[in-house]
């Protein structure tokens, strides 16, 4: 069959895109290279590394003429996805159109529900499942037989049995990079191709405003360090770079995995810089160490919060003073650190969020990355959020993490917009930081942060009107 997978225009994509921070849908690349190893012939649209718009994406399905739409979807962006959806039916109607990703696995009923024009819905890990029920409806066979699809007989929605995890990661095809505009993946401040890795899945960790967990398992499932190296170095072959970036929830939650990884990295010879992301409680200054001997050059550490309540609440299991240690290795060491903080947590106050944007100014990481809480389906704090009534804003497109959408006990959401308008201001518009990206010769990125900041800056600027206003933005 002819298949054309979509990963759907963002509602900020001029935003970021602007700054060139853009990663490829590597979940739709897994899909695509095993159902071309199943005998279809599949193309993939990447509106947001293209900028494509809903009107831009109608036209190349008039060109393309698929016989199977599949879109994947976040929170942010299920609106977008269904708009794609009912496009595609208006081009033709027989076309079978298929919905997956994290917002769909969490709310099948209500994405069919919301949508006449989709046919299906694929729950969680969609490699498998979309090449059976692509298969099956070659044959003329039920989807009934199809496990983790949801889909309407009538008036109903089913769901079928649960579809088992991946178990042997290795099995899979690598993703199909042939399919994507490779050289829109860029390193933001060196203009230089990079390459996305997954090593693993799974996430044993329980964080309240995390699904990860819930949409790939508890149990962490590693690919072997061969079949990963295979990958980097095809990839790296291919499109002539040296950049690799891990997409892994944690990546060094497998000790000796990640020495084992660094070990066979020198051994190979390989020229390579790495970045990934690791947890507080999760590495060690020799791990770094060997890391940094293998070529990694950044970690993306989840600090959150400088309240140790706050982080006993989000249920994120690690200390203050631990997050304070790691920085403090990562500084010796000589590997750079983007720190990740939330703030708006509904017990939070306002002085509490305060601390947090200082403790990270104090922590001195060398990027940060602020986030405003936000409740996503299949979350523990989207539950307790929906429950006490704590939801403001019940429009997906909204739920970004830079616009708050959930008022807490002791703020309004206007003050949580003006404390992320301070957060990233404080922090990449200060001179110091500018020129010291001056200084490490990243003339792109002390260019692109003030665009970006900016652009962030009107982007919370328009939430907060619209609320003020009673209205959503547009």
């Amino acid at each position: 069959m002819r298949v054309l997978l979509i990963n759907p225009p963002a509602p900020s994509v001029e935003s970021f895109s602007n700054a060139g921070i853009n990663a490829p849908p590597l979940g739709l690349a897994y899909i695509a290279s095993v159902l071309e190893e199943g005998g279809h012939e599949v193309e993939v649209l990447d509106c947001q590394a293209l900028e494509l718009s809903l009107e831009g994406v109608k036209r190349e399905m008039e060109a393309r003429r698929p016989e199977v739409v599949g879109v994947t979807s976040t929170t942010p962006t299920i609106h977008s996805a269904l708009e794609i959806v009912r496009a595609a039916k208006e081009v033709d109607r027989s076309v079978v159109t298929i919905v997956g990703g994290p917002h769909a696995s969490f709310t099948p009923k209500e994405t069919l529900g919301s949508c006449k024009e989709l046919d299906f819905v694929a729950i969680g890990e969609g490699e498998y499942t979309t090449l059976e029920l692509l298969d099956g409806l070659a044959r003329g066979e039920p989807p009934e037989k199809v496990k983790g699809i949801a889909f309407r007989r009538g008036k109903r929605v089913l769901e079928t049995p649960k579809r088992p995890y991946i178990e042997d990661l290795d099995a899979l095809p690598f993703p199909a990079r042939h399919l994507l505009p490779m050289d829109k993946y860029r390193i933001l401040g060196k203009n230089l191709t990079v390459i996305h890795v997954i090593s693993s899945r799974g996430c044993p960790f329980r964080c309240i405003f995390c699904a990860s967990s819930a949409l790939f398992g508890k149990r962490f499932r590693a690919r072997s360090v061969a079949n990963v190296l295979a990958e980097i170095e095809e990839s790296l072959e291919r499109y002539k770079t040296r950049n690799v970036e891990f997409m892994d929830d944690t990546f060094t939650l497998d000790r000796r995995r990640v020495l084992e990884f660094c070990e066979e990295v020198k051994r190979r010879g390989l020229d390579i810089s790495w970045g990934c992301s690791s947890r507080v409680d999760t590495i060690t200054k020799e791990t770094m160490e060997k890391m940094k001997e293998a070529g990694c050059s950044i970690i993306f550490i989840g600090v959150e919060s400088a309240s140790q309540k706050t982080l006993d609440l989000i249920g994120k299991g690690v200390t203050v003073d631990k997050a304070v240690k790691v920085v403090e290795w990562a500084k010796e060491v000589g590997i750079e650190v983007l720190a990740s903080f939330v703030i708006g947590f509904p017990w939070e106050t306002v002085e509490d969020m305060k601390r947090t944007i200082n403790f990270a100014k104090k922590l001195r990481p060398d990027f940060v990355e602020f986030s405003v809480a936000t409740p996503y389906p299949g979350t523990p704090l989207y539950e307790w959020a929906k429950k006490n009534g704590f939801l403001e804003i019940e429009d997906w497109s909204k739920y970004t993490t830079i616009k708050p959408v959930m008022r807490g006990e002791n703020f309004s959401i206007k003050e949580v917009g003006r404390l992320m308008l301070l957060s990233y201001g404080q922090f990449y518009l200060s001179p110091s930081f500018i020129l010291n990206q001056i200084k490490r010769g990243r003339w792109i990125f002390a260019r692109a942060i003030p665009r970006y900041i900016f652009a962030f800056i009107r982007e919370v600027v328009k939430g907060i009107e619209g609320r003020l206003r009673g209205r959503p933005n547009g």
